[in-house]
């Protein structure tokens, strides 16, 4: 059965949170919207396909959108029975036997969010802290080199800092992308990622914090929202999680005391899985 974009209630698609707002030299507390994320494991006659972070709607048609533009299937009829799990947070399908399930050389599509995610929960412990107004420093060289030194649209761009300059910077056309290139790129320097701060143009899902965590990151930072099963993660992993950061603003949406804000976020330090 179709869902209508009219039909969908506003909260299906996100979740209200307490932040931490910065702008014009003083925090508030404040409520915002973010996006929900679920994750979804897809199995296709008992073989695990791919992990899936997506939001939590119309997800028998992500399913058979998915097999269909991978190749496992080639009509709706090729499903020969579907089951849900009783979260629906894992889907099970049967297809004819003779249709390849082979997945050597498959390319993952980019931003899919596949593949193996690094879940540790060793918790984040460092010292590292920044005043608001270094922090702004530091978002608007980033942002000046994503608007005038990267010329390409559509494309992603990470970095990593030692609190005063941009250190190692990537650019891809996916956002998960970027941060592997950092990773990578600072283990063949030996530069090390712990008690650094980690910036990125792209959303914050919670397969980035759990990057972000693998590399002893305490502070990650985007231009746009976090979901909200990152800000669980980060809260969970010890993690400061600032979102929105567009020319003197921010929002900090976990361990706010890393930028100077020591009051109370209020609402839960956890989330309702849907």
């Amino acid at each position: 059965m179709c869902e209508s974009r009219d039909t969908v209630d506003h909260r299906e698609r996100v979740s209200e949170v307490s932040c931490v707002f910065y702008d014009e030299g003083a925090f508030t507390v404040k409520k915002k919207d973010v996006p929900k994320e679920k994750e979804l494991k897809i199995k296709v006659n008992g073989t695990e396909i791919v992990n899936v972070l997506c939001t939590p709607l119309k997800l028998d048609f992500l399913v058979y959108g998915y097999l269909y533009l991978e190749g496992f299937i080639s009509k709706t009829g090729d499903v020969k029975e579907l089951k849900w799990s009783e979260c629906k947070d894992e889907v099970e399908l049967t297809i004819p036997k003779d249709s390849s399930l082979k997945l050597e050389g498959k390319t993952v599509p980019v931003g899919l969010g596949g593949g193996l995610v690094y879940k540790g929960k060793r918790k984040i412990r460092s010292g590292l802290k920044i005043s608001p107004q270094d922090l702004i420093q530091l978002i608007e060289g980033f942002n000046r080199y994503c608007e005038l030194e990267r010329n390409a649209e559509g494309i992603h761009t990470s970095a990593i800092s030692d609190s005063k300059d941009l250190v190692i910077i990537a650019d891809d056309i996916g956002r998960h992308n970027t941060i592997d290139k950092i990773a990578g790129e600072s283990l063949l320097r030996e530069f090390e990622t712990r008690d650094k701060i980690l910036l990125t143009t792209g959303r914050i899902s919670s397969d980035m914090v759990f990057k972000a965590a693998k590399m002893g990151v305490p502070i990650l930072v985007t231009r746009r929202s976090p979901t909200e099963g990152a800000i669980y993660h980060a809260k969970d992993l010890g993690i400061t999680l600032v979102g929105q950061a567009q020319k003197s603003r921010f929002s900090v949406f976990s361990h706010a005391e890393r930028v100077g804000f020591f009051g109370k976020l209020g609402g839960k330090n956890g989330r309702k899985d849907t």
